[in-house]
């Protein structure tokens, strides 16, 4: 098992479809990739969905834990301990991923051995139209793009990977430790910074953090 996909969900039970379903066209390998998703309190029908989901898709690596602690962290981090990957991939429940993800985050970190986590492009798809006092401004913390162009190069300037995208050695994890169950959204509570945290205490070591641009998200 080369990387684990991990995802969070609550109460987006059709988005988090429509996510399982773009991984399904990874050009890694089924058996290279597994999916991990944390049922963090959903009262929908998150469960009968992924359950008729899997059957439709037999052999691929799909599991649904769930987590009763609430909060984005806590659920994070029931995927990472339950997964099986070298490599760690975390995505939202509301992304569409592209084809080359995961190979992208895989054949990067093989040829970047000193790299211990990684962050992706995250492109903005808007489902209705997009109102005229959206500037670059206003759209950044709202819809959190993320776009260094189509060069691999480190995070620099207090720039830091997109939560919804980002990829961690296992090894890393195991120094440096999950994230911070005292951060992250938890129910209406918006405050973030876990993932400021955990790529902080990550490259203490010295080795900063790379932005990989063929692992985009939509």
């Amino acid at each position: 098992m080369k990387i684990s996909i991990i995802i969070a969900t609550y109460n987006r039970g059709h988005e988090l479809m429509r996510t399982l379903a773009s991984l399904l066209s990874q050009s890694l390998p089924a058996q290279e990739w597994e999916a991990v998703v944390t049922d963090n309190n959903c009262t929908d029908d998150t469960q009968a969905l992924f359950a008729r989901f899997c059957e439709e898709h037999p052999g691929y690596n799909l599991r649904l834990l769930t987590e009763s602690r609430q909060g984005l962290s806590p659920a994070r981090n029931r995927a990472i301990g339950a997964s099986r990957g070298a490599l760690i991939a975390v995505n939202d429940d509301d992304e569409v991923v592209i084809a080359d993800f995961a190979r992208a985050y895989v054949e990067f970190f093989d040829s970047h051995p000193e790299v211990e986590v990684c962050g992706g492009k995250i492109v903005p798809r808007y489902e209705c139209p997009v109102p005229a006092w959206l500037s670059p401004y206003a759209e950044r913390p709202i819809a959190g793009p993320l776009d260094m162009g189509d060069t691999p190069r480190p995070f620099r300037g207090g720039r830091y990977p997109g939560g919804g995208n980002m990829a961690v050695r296992r090894s890393a994890l195991e120094r440096a430790g999950m994230f911070n169950p005292e951060l992250g959204r938890t129910g209406s509570n918006p405050t973030g910074g876990e993932e400021k945290d955990l790529v902080r205490r990550i490259t203490a070591s010295g080795t900063p953090a790379w932005y990989v641009p063929g692992a985009v998200i939509w």
